[in-house]
């Protein structure tokens, strides 16, 4: 599978001529998005994709690199424990984005007021832009 690890606003610019070739994009990083900090541009670049590519799907890492990091961001898939069912799950969009009570489906899509409540959690002083341009 591919999937475009943790884009930068820049690179969301960049993913649109190549989404052809990728199966998704991971929408939440413990790691670069600061916990539980959901960026919502990402989400919004999401569904965009998925006008196009139903089977493109948003995923969820933690980049685990040092000790400290929070673990708490995880994806559950509903399949078969074995390799292969996994991955078919995940190429499926069988799975969700967990975090605590929050549960985000592979689509993103999430309501007006989870996203609200996601942005309302975020700093205003070191947010960045929502803005996505083609």
């Amino acid at each position: 599978m591919a999937v475009l690890a943790h884009p930068t606003p820049a690179a969301l610019n960049l993913i649109y001529p190549a989404a052809e070739a990728l199966d998704g994009m991971e929408i939440w990083n413990s790691r670069y998005h600061k916990g539980s900090r959901l960026p919502l541009r990402l989400l919004r670049a999401l569904e965009q994709l998925r006008e196009t590519r139903p089977a493109f799907h948003g995923f969820a890492g933690i980049d685990f690199h040092k000790g400290t990091q929070d673990r708490r961001l995880s994806v559950a898939v509903e399949a078969p424990r074995t390799a292969a069912g996994i991955l078919a799950a995940l190429r499926d969009g069988q799975f969700t984005i967990e975090r605590g009570p929050v549960s985000i489906p592979a689509t993103g899509s999430l309501s007006l007021g989870e996203q609200i409540r996601f942005a309302l959690q975020t700093s205003f002083s070191r947010m960045e832009s929502d803005a996505v341009s083609f």
